[in-house]
């Protein structure tokens, strides 16, 4: 998952900024399937910027595999079976 935040408003990059590290450790945890770890991570780049989309996403991912299970063959990835 990828997000632009050149050209946006200077406060919008400012939080991206400040919150970018930390979601990158939520990203990296997610795909070795420490999923509690990384849905740790996400909430506390939501503390940090509640506006911020991208770890909304995951925190909800986070929470339905933590639900269902990791499945057999994990690889990090998820599959969008729906538009969102």
């Amino acid at each position: 998952m990828f997000e632009v935040a050149a050209g946006c408003e200077e406060t919008l990059a400012a939080a991206k900024a400040g919150t970018k590290d930390l979601f990158e450790e939520g990203v990296r945890l997610y795909e070795e399937g420490r999923i509690s770890d990384a849905e740790q991570r996400f909430s506390e780049v939501r503390a940090k910027d509640s506006d911020d989309a991208a770890s909304l996403l995951y925190v909800a991912r986070c929470r339905h595999l933590l639900k269902t299970g990791l499945p057999d063959d994990w690889q990090g990835v998820a599959v969008m079976e729906e538009k969102s």
